[in-house]
């Protein structure tokens, strides 16, 4: 098995020189991991040397554990790629596997937290269940009204996200031949490591400390961070004797939904009005105005003028669901799920009415 003269210790040397190069690679991508959470610290409120502080904790702190995932992928892929003989064609597609897993996983993370800046940038909030439902819902994503041009850009700061991280590793594959041990020691990355580490802890325990006693100045700067942890210590902290004078967190109730309370009442009329009814995205009330819509100005004058209407949220679904219920938007959870149409409706169906509808995006998005 040794006759092709390569050294018995080639396969195993290959993957720890691997191991040296990606550790170079985490390093870098770490720093711009957190370069990229310094783009958050301009919407925190508080400006003072005590918050910044715990912004720059909680950022190294959570650069490290993004890039977690990313180690933990890695080093699986080391074990199961490990090569079992010393086969050099062998030992490089499994190198080479070893360096997709590194690059795919870090470049996901990349690309994730830059998303999230994007979105927090425009709306002020992160990633959550709210922007996975818009993503996944057919019409979801078109009633953002996002262009093909919005789409193409995307398309290409993805592609530079991908390029760029591919030429990092390229970079310290380089740079490995100069240096035998790696750019970044493996004692190095592990002091590194447990320190950061230890930062994070400090910083959901100062975090965990604000959240029972109600500082609120921590609390909103740590919002900004995206996917955090929310710590609680209620019990280490009341075992202390330290009073909880934070709010606690609220919870929308559930229970099947009783509506109408009572039957819809109205009088017959010889002739029933026609209904145009128009809604428009993020539509405020002083667009509607001789100057900047001169054709809805002059239809509404022979129209009916609900000047004391308010939006029931700061989303879609929020305020068209207050629109055709008239109730708190906060119901709109419930009559989803359980798919209780609006009782306006069926009025409207009693007394024959025919519908024709019309939409410039999709009918799918909001659900209800």
């Amino acid at each position: 098995m040794l006759s092709c003269g390569i050294p018995a210790s080639y396969t195993i040397l290959s993957m720890a020189q691997t191991q040296n190069i990606l550790r170079g690679y985490f390093a870098a991508l770490y720093i711009i991991l957190f370069i990229t959470l310094s783009l958050f610290w301009g919407y925190i409120e508080e400006q003072s040397l005590a918050v910044d502080i715990f912004s720059i904790a909680t950022s190294t702190g959570y650069s490290l554990l993004y890039l977690l995932p990313v180690v933990l992928l890695t080093k699986l892929s080391v074990l199961l790629f490990r090569p079992r003989t010393a086969d050099p064609e062998t030992g490089y597609w499994r190198v080479a596997a070893v360096y997709f897993v590194a690059w795919f996983s870090g470049t996901l993370v990349l690309t994730v937290l830059y998303a999230d800046y994007q979105l927090f940038r425009i709306y002020e909030y992160h990633f959550n269940a709210f922007v996975w439902n818009l993503i996944t819902t057919p019409g979801g994503v078109a009633a953002l009204g996002a262009t093909s041009e919005t789409q193409v850009t995307i398309a290409m700061e993805v592609a530079t996200i991908f390029l760029g991280s591919g030429a990092l590793i390229w970079v310290f594959h380089r740079l490995s031949r100069k240096a035998s041990r790696g750019v970044v020691a493996r004692r190095s990355a592990v002091v590194l490591s447990s320190l950061l580490f230890t930062t994070l802890l400090v910083a959901e325990g100062v975090y965990a400390y604000s959240k029972h006693t109600g500082n609120e100045a921590y609390l909103q700067a740590a919002t900004v961070i995206p996917f955090h942890l929310h710590s609680s210590m209620t019990k280490f902290f009341n075992g202390l004797g330290i009073e909880k004078t934070g709010m606690n967190e609220l919870e929308i109730a559930k229970g099947r939904v009783n509506y109408p309370t009572m039957p819809l009442e109205s009088e017959p009329l010889e002739k029933y009005p026609n209904i145009v009814w128009l809604t428009a995205e993020s539509f405020r009330w002083d667009l509607l105005s001789p100057e900047i819509t001169p054709n809805l100005w002059e239809f509404s004058k022979q129209a009916l003028k609900f000047n004391q209407h308010y939006s029931g949220g700061n989303r879609t679904r929020m305020g068209m669901f207050s629109m055709f219920y008239g109730l708190y938007a906060p119901y709109w959870f419930s009559f989803q799920e359980q798919g209780v149409r609006p009782v306006l409706m069926d009025l409207l169906i009693d007394k024959d009415y025919q519908f024709s509808l019309h939409t410039s995006q999709s009918f799918k998005y909001p659900e209800l």
